[in-house]
């Protein structure tokens, strides 16, 4: 029961913050705690992991398919 309330407990987060925060890092933040607690990995692997999954798909949905994903905190630094 633990797994499925933090990963419930999570998409709630990503939904409330995603607005504010931005795909890039909410995305980062929901996959390095899920793949760090839920399945649990080691620190270097949970970060590469979400760091390549963040990036993956910032490049899928914003650059090749030209969605409109909001960049939060990162809108002013370019992105």
């Amino acid at each position: 029961w633990k797994r499925i309330v933090l990963t419930l407990g999570m998409m709630l987060v990503f939904y409330l913050i995603f607005e504010l925060v931005g795909f890039p890092l909410t995305t980062f933040f929901l996959i390095l705690v899920l793949i760090r607690f839920v399945e649990p990995h080691k620190w270097s692997y949970s970060l590469g992991i979400a760091v390549l999954i963040s990036f993956g798909s910032y490049l899928l949905f914003q650059v090749l398919l030209k969605s409109d994903l909001p960049m939060g905190i990162l809108e002013g630094l370019g992105f």
